[in-house]
């Protein structure tokens, strides 16, 4: 019998991390999100990327 669900990632992410915001830092954040038409998640991947790339 064939399995069910999801199939695996060819890249999964495993780790997960918790952060604390301000009010105004929260807001900034959503609707960095909401004109790029990203997720939150999204958007602090993109910033890592960008960070990443002006320090090399």
């Amino acid at each position: 019998m064939a399995r069910t669900g999801r199939p695996k990632s060819d890249n999964p992410k495993e780790y997960r991390v918790a952060l604390r915001l301000t009010e105004k830092e929260y807001f900034t954040l959503k609707d960095m999100a909401v004109k790029d038409n990203l997720t939150v998640a999204q958007v602090f991947r993109k910033s890592i990327e960008m960070m990443l790339e002006s320090t090399l």
